[in-house]
């Protein structure tokens, strides 16, 4: 990203930012909703669909302030949740970029007037970038957070991950859910000619082959595609997650 860095914050939040954003906010979805200005019966709502789900209510928290605001920025963000923002920022976009090496977010947080957290005080927890990286001393805040999270390759776990998978049929949401391109699960549609088991085999390779090192292919990301609302399959996501936990 390029310019000052209040016009880096001035950017428009994507939606991988607002998915990373809801697995590392220390804060309650409900105080997080409160201070985005959603109302009380959408906050309801969210929390009678989601009853135990942590990651699932901050991220619909997010979707829902995404979609009731004409543009949603990474300054709003800030102002919400007085927490910094510089590893999100630095995954997303440029981590050479020396601007975001540089952040100050205190300098950029307004005073913020008084928002009733009746849900009690905010649970402790590392400061808001120490919270996003994984660590020996810091737990991870998300769905299947316990599952393995190992770089998964071609070459040692394509079996595997197809015998996992079993006879799922969604495969091109699933590739969607995974990160893959539509333009390459279109490709590999017609390569494979709509059959559905060749096209699940060659989506799972590409995804192995994945070089992204914000997709990186592991259990973990697997179980969270399976479980997202577009292949809704909770129950493979939980008989994966519960084989591939990982050793603590």
């Amino acid at each position: 990203i390029n310019g000052s860095m209040s016009d880096k914050l001035a950017n428009t939040v994507p939606e991988e930012g607002l998915r990373r954003f809801a697995e590392s906010c220390v804060l309650s979805p409900s105080i997080l909703a409160r201070r985005l200005k959603l109302k009380e019966n959408e906050i309801e709502q969210i929390k009678y669909a989601y009853p135990h789900d942590r990651y699932e209510q901050m991220y619909q928290v997010l979707l829902k302030w995404s979609q009731v605001n004409t543009v949603v920025t990474w300054k709003d963000l800030i102002d919400a949740t007085d927490s910094g923002i510089k590893r999100v920022l630095e995954d997303l976009y440029d981590k050479q970029d020396d601007d975001i090496d540089n952040i100050d977010t205190e300098e950029y947080i307004p005073k913020r007037p008084h928002v009733d957290d009746s849900e009690g005080p905010i649970p402790t927890a590392p400061p808001f970038c120490d919270v996003f990286i994984q660590s020996s001393t810091n737990k991870e805040y998300g769905p299947f957070s316990e599952v393995d999270d190992t770089i998964l390759t071609y070459d040692n776990s394509y079996g595997e991950v197809i015998d996992a998978l079993g006879h799922e049929t969604q495969w091109y949401d699933l590739g969607l859910a995974l990160k893959l391109k539509p333009s390459l699960l279109d490709e590999i549609k017609g390569t494979c000619l709509g059959k559905i088991a060749e096209c699940r085999k060659e989506m799972i390779k590409e995804w192995l082959k994945n070089s992204n090192p914000l997709y990186y292919p592991s259990w973990r990301r697997l179980c969270r595609a399976l479980k997202e609302p577009i292949v809704s399959n909770n129950a493979l996501a939980n008989r994966i997650a519960h084989k591939y936990k990982q050793i603590m």
